[in-house]
């Protein structure tokens, strides 16, 4: 979590508010809401000001804990069961780089901590095993190493065997250690003196083995070329491979073969991480089924959105880990459901620098990461809620050869795309159905004569600039026709309209007459500083242009005379940025710029349209690249670390002095450079080709949530703010925004600190519980629960139906009796001096206590479940009482009379740990039941049955179909029973 040390700001205000030393949030109230009602939340915590604010960002990708900085770089992570980890990589560089081992607390999973290191002879670890005291270390160009761990602060090599030569990794099974070692293949040692390991096997492969995987008497060895191996370990030493799937091989300008780097055992499937050449700038996933491990079967062969070098199943999800080539910052960890083989789902991921080895245990994962600098660390990801929510679709865009997506334009249910291509045309202009944003689809496709920059519908006609400007007709929405065109110089890059003027930003700025769309005309252009290398955007409003100009900031062109257009106005970068776009959102000027890290929006007010005066700024999470408006919100797209780090931000300016970021998404691939297009609740996202003459484009399509209102802080410790409705069901983290410093007097916001899964949207289900009477074969009455409600209630985990223990109230009296008579255990609970009594049956102590426990710590007593609709049967019934003791039917001699009867008493009747019956005395006496069904790990469907009010539909029926059966019925319209 981020900190502000060292700070102390106090605001002359009604509430003085101070910031503290240390800035948290430390829960929100409530934790659950729901989906279809806006709600009240509460932020708790410390160090919040009057200018503080809080956003909501969707937690259900994996999300980031902690972020601890290691010494050189990472490659492997092993647990330890005491609570530490060990973690293999290397420092320095090239022929000086030295194996290094780090040794990590974890006695806090979500913050390890630096406990020892131990400088290992070696080039590199590799790969780690552990084995009670001692840990197995593969160690490029040393071979296997030996470490002494009993005490993990002071670790000990207490072995070396260089004959195990280059090392990749090391894998313990059947109390025989395997070193997979590359060329020299698998080694096998006997390690009963691990201080001694025996060289006692050995597999000759026809690959490079890199991994081995565990089952039974098989094994799965990832080798390289040589593609997965299933090898028989009936007797360990003498290993004897039986099958062999080939590495996913297809043809690619970097190699022609395949690589088979690593797999991961499920059931009766093997997936495999192959790559078309060793650096894995492609990359395949098989899934293999091995149910006769013999005679292996592919059935599936997908490709992930990043390639991948590790893969891991998890609560039936793969989690996949890898960097795309030399480009370690640009790795990532992928979610994908594989529980249809045929159909894998690929969800979003998240951007985890450099992504090396990653360890899932728990709710929790470690994630081995590699940085530029040559250094590298471990981070702390949750996994709690894996699948991104807001992509929601993707589709493929130009098809041809060469072909790259470069504009689009969203009018209604159609989105059209404007690419720029290779061959006799210089376009395409595709047009898609999106109807259902879940599922677009291509229904017409043109050429153009010009490729494309930008793309802007207005009033029935379409405005694509390329080299010069063409207007297009929608008359007929799926068949756009050419109306107008005219040709300059250069590429268009940008388009804004303004009234009769259409703006293109190409190598200069040009300015075209298009009263007459069939008849546009350039009539003015003017140069910028950075224009020769192209200018990267332009807004327009009331005869004025805004500029993106690269490094040379933000340039304001009159055009109030079109004919002769002047600059008068530069606005430079406020901190040596470059700005990459610009447009009017809320009648307020946004630009977006980007540094060599991060990036900035910086807000505008356009009174003095000749002049803008800066209001706010804020800093993104990562580059900016693009921006696109509607209505308050500004959505930017942007890149971060690395060549596949990307985003896209959604930034509330329904307060422009006060920016608030409301949503973020990451997303694989290239898709910084995105072009952006808005309808209704869908963003739409045009991703450019990364290599044009082999992938094609992408249109991605996500749906972001509405914004909360501003919150109103209440003081250091307090926010409160208004949830509204529409939120899609899953869990939120709530980021803190602070001032970090003023432009013109104005604050600008960056995330300070993050409360990970701290509020829960829940989606409001349906669930009906009525009371049913029946009769037992002996002509009792007994009532049983039946249940209704949504199916999706009734599926996996089925509901609990709970005879609610009634309100004890504080410090109630706990005696246990003893029945001579029964051998059984009594609880009486005294609670409000007597007036309220609570008995327990059990058949002794222990068991009572064991079942009042339960009882307290689920809130009732379970009732057995019948069904997947109904649950008892119990004996349910309420009795009379009177100052003489207990009376009326029901009481027995097990429940003696009293002389001082408590007002109300309940007395429950177990078999075990069944229920079998309740009764209640006294008039104020009623039972409950509690009818829960939980989903999404944090949220209920509930509904509370009374026993009187389901009496009052029902006495009249029982008393009338059992004749002899005394039942007292209450009068119609009583409120219960005398």
């Amino acid at each position: 979590m981020g900190r502000l040390t060292g700070l102390l700001v106090c605001c002359a205000a009604s509430v003085a508010l101070c910031v503290a030393d240390e800035v948290r949030i430390d829960r929100v109230e409530p934790a659950v809401v729901y989906s279809d009602e806006a709600a009240e939340i509460t932020v708790r915590g410390d160090g919040f000001t009057l200018d503080s604010r809080f956003s909501l960002i969707d937690g259900s990708g994996p999300t980031l804990l902690h972020d601890l900085k290691l010494d050189g770089r990472a490659f492997a992570i092993q647990r330890d069961p005491r609570g530490y980890a060990f973690v293999g990589g290397q420092i320095g560089r090239s022929q000086d780089r030295e194996a290094l081992l780090h040794v990590l607390d974890l006695s806090t999973p979500e913050m390890p901590v630096r406990a020892a290191r131990l400088n290992v002879p070696g080039q590199r670890i590799t790969g780690l095993a552990l084995d009670g005291h001692f840990l197995f270390m593969a160690v490029e160009a040393s071979g296997l190493t030996v470490v002494h761990v009993e005490d993990p602060l002071n670790p000990e090599i207490v072995a070396e065997v260089p004959e195990a030569g280059s090392a990749f990794s090391v894998q313990l099974h059947a109390g025989y250690l395997f070193v997979c070692s590359g060329v020299d293949n698998v080694l096998i040692y006997d390690i009963q003196a691990p201080a001694a390991p025996a060289l006692v096997g050995f597999l000759q492969t026809p690959g490079w083995a890199h991994s081995f995987n565990f089952a039974g008497r098989f094994g799965y060895l990832a080798d390289g070329a040589g593609g997965l191996h299933v090898v028989d370990l009936i007797e360990p030493t003498q290993p004897r491979i039986v099958a062999t799937v080939p590495a996913y091989n297809e043809p690619s300008p970097w190699s022609p073969t395949g690589y088979t780097f690593g797999s991961v055992l499920d059931d009766t499937r093997v997936y495999t991480i192959d790559s078309w050449g060793f650096w894995a700038f492609y990359g395949r996933i098989q899934v293999i089924d091995v149910a006769d491990p013999a005679n292996p079967r592919v059935i599936a062969n997908h490709e992930p959105e990043v390639p991948a070098r590790q893969i891991h199943v998890l609560d039936g999800l793969v989690y996949l880990t890898g960097s795309a080539g030399f480009f370690p910052e640009g790795a990532r960890i992928q979610v994908a459901d594989f529980s249809d083989p045929l159909k894998a789902r690929f969800f979003g991921s998240a951007t985890q620098r450099g992504a090396y080895r990653f360890d899932p245990v728990g709710q929790m994962g470690y994630l081995i990461y590699q940085d530029y600098d040559g250094n590298g660390g471990v981070r702390v990801v949750d996994l709690r809620g894996p699948l991104s929510r807001a992509m929601i679709s993707r589709k493929e865009i130009g098809t041809e050869t060469g072909e790259t997506p470069q504009a689009l334009s969203v009018r209604g249910e159609h989105v059209y795309v404007a690419t720029s291509a290779q061959g006799p045309y210089r376009g395409y202009l595709e047009v898609l159905d999106v109807a259902d944003p879940a599922n677009p689809t291509t229904v017409e496709r043109f050429p153009t004569a010009r490729p494309a920059g930008a793309l802007v519908e207005r009033d029935g006609l379409l405005f694509l600039a390329g080299q010069g400007l063409a207007v297009m007709s929608l008359a007929d929405p799926l068949r756009p026709l050419t109306v107008g065109d005219v040709e300059f110089r250069g590429g268009g890059t940008d388009l804004a309209l303004d009234g009769d003027l259409a703006f293109v930003a190409s190598t200069e700025l040009y300015v075209v007459d298009i009263s007459d769309p069939e008849n546009p005309a350039v009539v003015g252009s003017v140069e910028t500083p950075a224009g020769r290398f192209g200018l990267d955007g332009v807004a327009a409003r009331d005869g004025y242009a805004y500029v993106a100009d690269g490094r040379e900031g933000l340039q304001v062109v009159d055009a109030t005379e079109p004919t002769a257009p002047r600059i008068v106005t530069t606005i430079p970068p406020v901190r040596n940025e470059t700005t990459k776009g610009v447009r009017v959102v809320n009648g307020h000027l946004v630009t977006v710029s980007r540094s060599s890290t991060v990036g900035w929006i910086q807000i505008y007010d356009l009174s003095n349209p000749a002049a803008p005066a800066p209001l706010s700024h804020m800093q993104l999470e990562n580059e900016g690249y693009g921006i696109e408006g509607n209505g308050n919100l500004a959505y930017v797209s942007g890149r971060g670390p690395g060549l596949d780090g990307s985003w896209i931000q959604a930034i509330d300016l329904s307060d422009p002095s006060r920016p608030t970021l409301v949503a973020a998404v990451d997303v694989p691939g290239y898709a910084y450079d995105s072009r952006l297009g808005i309808a209704d609740s869908h963003l739409f996202a045009l991703e450019p080709s990364r290599y044009p003459y082999e992938d094609p484009g992408l249109l991605r399509v996500f749906r972001f949530q509405p914004a909360q209102e501003h919150p109103n802080p209440v003081s250091a410790t307090e926010m409160t703010g208004r949830i509204p409705p529409g939120l899609s069901p899953g869990p939120y983290n709530v980021r803190h925004l602070l001032p970090e410093e003023t432009i013109s007097g104005r604050p600008a916001y960056r995330p300070v600190v993050e409360k990970a899964k701290a509020l829960w949207v829940c989606e409001r289900r349906t669930l009906q519980a009525e009371l049913d009477p029946r009769y037992s074969e002996h002509g009792d009455i007994v009532w049983r629960a039946a249940l209704d409600g949504d199916p999706a209630l009734f599926v996996d985990e089925s509901p609990q139906v709970a005879l609610e223990i009634p309100e004890l109230g504080p410090a109630p009296e706990v005696r246990f009796v003893l029945d001579d008579r029964t051998g059984r255990t009594t609880i009486d609970i005294h609670v409000d001096g007597g007036r309220r009594e609570v008995t327990l049956s059990g058949a002794d102590r222990h068991d009572v206590e064991r079942l009042w426990q339960e009882a307290v710590d689920r809130g009732g007593l379970l009732l057995p479940q019948i069904d997947d609709r109904h649950y008892g049967d119990i004996e349910l019934g309420l009795r009379r009482t009177t100052v003489e003791g207990l009376t009326g039917r029901g009481t027995s001699a097990g429940h003696p009379a009293s002389p001082e009867p408590p007002t109300t008493r309940y007395v429950y009747t177990l078999s075990g740990s069944t229920l079998t019956a309740a009764a209640g005395y006294g008039s104020g006496a009623n039972h409950w039941l509690r009818v829960s069904a939980a989903y999404d790990d944090a949220c209920e469907a509930v509904q509370r049955v009374s026993y009187r009010e389901s009496l009052r539909d029902a006495c009249e029926e029982l008393v009338s179909g059992a004749p002899g059966v005394a039942l007292d019925c209450p009068a119609p319209g009583a409120p219960g029973l005398p």
